[in-house]
């Protein structure tokens, strides 16, 4: 039973639903003062604005661990497998670059940004941009082990495409329990 909950899905399932929560309660507590009382508390404010960007980079994470991007395969779907397979290694080479750009510009931003602080919290600016960073590392693991899964042959492009989401109701339908 302890062995599932430390699976690395498992634990970021758990981080995003702590942001969530954590992000939910701020929000709802500067609304509930603001409105009830004429008051708020104004670190929530930041605090939101931070723990919304680590959720937007983790949950990019997660999506693309269980293939929740949607896909525009109708023309791939269609082509024979050895193109199908050189289109799915093209795809993830073309993302491994994304990842290592994104890595590389956020990692430059927080280097900028690293005697600056958030004006109420005194949080380092950098907190923001590390989410970037620690996304674009998860993101790229995630990618080079499935290039490595083509070029090695433990996958074919038609097992690559076969469980992409297609459409947005693909992805709102998505229920957390159907993991590879």
């Amino acid at each position: 039973m302890m062995k599932r909950f430390l699976r690395p899905d498992a634990v970021l399932d758990a981080m995003l639903a702590l942001l969530l929560a954590v992000l939910c309660g701020a929000v709802f507590l500067n609304v509930v003062l603001r409105f009830g009382f004429s008051s708020g508390l104004t670190f929530t404010e930041e605090i939101s604005r931070v723990l919304l960007v680590w959720l937007v980079m983790l949950g990019a994470v997660a999506a693309l661990h269980l293939r929740g991007h949607i896909a525009l395969v109708m023309f791939i779907r269609r082509v024979p497998a050895a193109l199908q397979t050189a289109a799915a290694i093209l795809g993830l080479a073309l993302m491994l670059l994304c990842d290592a750009l994104l890595f590389l510009g956020a990692m430059r931003q927080m280097r900028f940004s690293q005697y600056e602080f958030l004006p109420v919290t005194g949080l380092p600016m950098g907190l923001i941009y590390a989410s970037g960073m620690v996304a674009a590392a998860a993101l790229f693991a995630i990618s080079a082990w499935r290039l490595l899964g083509l070029v090695a042959g433990w996958q074919s492009g038609a097992d690559h495409f076969a469980d992409t989401a297609t459409s947005p109701e693909d992805v709102a339908g998505f229920t957390p329990g159907n993991r590879q």
